[in-house]
């Protein structure tokens, strides 16, 4: 398990405490987390997160089907629903110098 993997481990410890109803969004959330970091391996997101196999997949479908993950040759990607999401957030709120 490499440290990127370890430090996603104890971020997910930390969902035990989150709000009834909370799990689920905040599994999405790592997931999209961890491909953003470089994961791009189904098998690594599993290892980094501890999640049922039949989780990740079912999560993985739901954010590639509204567009926040996408497939490409290397593997899972962010995708044009989050990458919009992300330039509407920096033209309302520029980096200032």
């Amino acid at each position: 398990m490499t440290t990127h993997s370890v430090g996603h481990m104890e971020s997910m410890k930390e969902f035990n405490n989150a709000p009834k109803g909370a799990q689920t969004m905040l599994n999405v959330l790592a997931l999209i987390r961890i491909v953003a970091d470089g994961t791009k391996a189904i098998p690594e997101l599993q290892g980094a997160t501890g999640l049922p196999r039949s989780t990740v997949h079912r999560l993985l479908q739901a954010l590639k089907s509204e567009g926040y993950l996408r497939v490409t040759p290397a593997g899972l990607g962010l995708g044009p629903t989050l990458i919009g999401l992300g330039f509407s957030a920096l033209s309302s709120n520029p980096w200032t110098t």
